[in-house]
């Protein structure tokens, strides 16, 4: 990433931002980190300074982003990382019938 390409992409009214994402299909779970651009209207192009975001997409649920501050980024990772073992019990629940 260059001051050129963070230019452009200002030019063009992107905001772009360091993030690490985890895509699960077929069976498997893949990790990557990278920059990644967002258009003005995304709530992650908003996120600055000690606000940290995550965006999970579902079938189940569709889209949800959560947006918080705080001094620990691990509390929040923490708890970001609760909100979804809780989805992905329900889930399991669901299609075990239980």
């Amino acid at each position: 990433m260059t001051r050129e390409d963070v230019s452009a992409w200002q030019q063009d009214g992107l905001t772009p931002k360091l993030v690490g994402s985890l895509v699960f299909e077929d069976g498997t779970v893949r990790g990557q980190v990278g920059v990644r651009t967002y258009a003005a209207g995304d709530p992650l192009a908003l996120v600055s300074g000690k606000n940290k975001a995550i965006r999970i997409t579902s079938e189940e649920m569709g889209e949800t982003v959560s947006i918080g501050s705080g001094p620990e980024p691990l509390a929040t990772a923490a708890a970001a990382l609760k909100d979804l073992e809780h989805v992905l019990i329900a889930r399991l629940a669901d299609r075990s019938g239980t």
